[in-house]
C-alpha cells in the first residue's frame, strides 16, 4: 500500500491510496482493530511485517514507513 497518512511516524492512522484508479482507505487503530475499504479488520505487526485478518483470513505484508508514507 503506498499512501499518505494524517499522522507522522506512526503506523496507526488513516492511510489512503488512489494509484489504481480508485481510492482505497486503510484505518489502523492503536488497539489492533481497523478497517480496509469499509470492512472490519484486526492487525498485528512484528518488525517490518503487518499481518491483517479480514473475514477470518490472514494476509501478511512487508511494509516500510517513511515520514508520512506507508509502502
Amino acid at each position: 500500500i503506498g499512501a499518505k497518512a494524517r499522522q507522522t511516524n506512526q503506523l496507526t492512522g488513516v492511510w489512503q491510496n488512489s494509484q489504481f484508479g480508485y481510492q482505497m482507505t486503510l484505518i489502523l487503530n492503536e488497539d489492533g482493530t481497523g478497517e480496509f475499504d469499509g470492512e472490519s479488520i484486526r492487525y498485528t505487526t512484528q518488525n517490518s511485517q503487518l499481518v491483517v485478518t479480514q473475514a477470518g483470513q490472514q494476509t501478511g505484508y512487508v511494509y516500510t514507513l517513511n515520514a508520512n508514507t506507508l509502502t
